[in-house]
């Protein structure tokens, strides 16, 4: 990666990373302290026999999606090897996007590592594939990739999902090895001649569990975004490690993302939406709770709806957000687009979907 001969990140990768026991889950004391509720969702009986009569919409492209997934993952099961280096050398270079902006390349990784069995056996068998995989073709920078991905994966399963004092020293110990050795295998790959984007968000979740510290996650970032500016997975990455929860403070990952919507050979406000849309899931209302913009977000995603006019999610996601951001005419007025077809993937409830609708519709919550 030429991109890469002017900064040393495998040195980073392995030197540079911080040591803490408590990668993962910073700032976890292993207690819950209840917060003040915010305004509950009365579900009345007329939106309960209502929520009855809706349909629920597949997003074609999410379909479309999944089909792809699976065959990169057949492939792979397969041991199709060159099939794959052949597809993933071609997205790098023409980087088409499926009807939702979303990267086929991203999505070729996240194929990749779609295995059915996700325990300790499935992921030994991918160990096996990918070093057949590499023994095959060495210099296979999907091959590289792909394992490293695989060494994050496997970290985090010895780890477990549970506070940092419900870990044991052995979890521990296994967690940050696997980390070192998808940082080693990224290392690897960083001197192959190709470059992909997709590297640096393996890089950006190997900093997560390493602690790394600001300087050297901007670094990283910084060389991502002049590879791929418009890769806006690297930059959702990034907004994810400035999570209160993680490695920032209130209010650094809405300044993040301003950047990000400001920088001139991205995607505006467009980035910015596809932020606030992956972080909103840590928030009850993230335009009340956070800093986030609702007029920026109104922006990016009035450009995601025209861009994407095939989308159902986006147009779900429009109506989701107008009502988070107490714009009742954009909301009304996406909401009587929709009718009874909503998307399940953003209300989760056919009832909550009702009631925002009654709230564009009326005002009354």
């Amino acid at each position: 990666m030429k991109h890469i001969q002017a900064l040393p990140l495998f040195l980073i990768l392995m030197l540079t990373a911080c040591k803490e026991e408590e990668s993962g889950s910073p700032g976890d004391s292993g207690t819950i302290t209840p917060g003040h509720a915010g305004p509950v969702e009365h579900i009345d009986a007329a939106e309960r026999l209502a929520a009855t009569n809706l349909e629920t919409s597949r997003d074609p492209i999410d379909k479309e999606i999944k089909v792809f997934k699976a065959e990169v993952r057949g492939a792979f099961d397969e041991e199709r090897f060159e099939e794959l280096d052949k597809q993933a050398s071609e997205q790098r270079t023409s980087r088409p996007v499926f009807d939702n902006g979303s990267e086929k390349l991203f999505q070729f990784y996240e194929g990749l590592s779609n295995r059915f069995h996700t325990g300790e056996d499935g992921h030994l068998t991918d160990f096996a594939k990918y070093e057949r995989w590499l023994k095959k073709h060495p210099d296979s920078l999907a091959a590289h990739i792909g394992l490293a991905d695989l060494w994050v994966d496997y970290a985090w399963f010895a780890r477990g999902s549970g506070y940092a004092d419900t870990v044991s020293d052995a979890q521990w110990q296994a967690f940050r090895q696997r980390l070192e050795q998808a940082g080693e295998t990224l290392g690897k790959a960083a001197k192959l001649p190709e470059s992909d984007p997709y590297w640096y968000c393996v890089a950006l979740t190997v900093g997560l569990g390493q602690g790394w510290s600001a300087d050297v996650f901007n670094q990283v970032t910084s060389e991502g975004n002049k590879l791929a500016p418009t890769f806006w997975s690297i930059d959702n990455k990034r907004a994810h490690t400035l999570l209160p929860r993680w490695f920032g403070e209130e209010g650094d990952w809405e300044a993040y993302a301003d950047k990000v919507s400001k920088r001139k050979d991205g995607l505006g406000a467009e980035a910015y939406a596809r932020i606030v849309m992956q972080l909103s899931t840590f928030y009850a209302d993230v335009f009340r709770d956070s800093d986030a913009s609702w007029e920026i977000t109104r922006e990016g995603l009035l450009i995601l709806r025209k861009k994407y006019p095939k989308s159902i999610y986006i147009h779900n996601c429009l109506a989701y957000y107008a009502v988070l951001g107490r714009d009742r005419d954009l909301a009304k007025a996406t909401f009587e687009e929709l009718g009874d077809e909503y998307d399940e993937e953003v209300w989760e409830e056919p009832e909550r979907y009702v009631h925002f609708r009654t709230w564009a519709q009326t005002g009354k919550w």
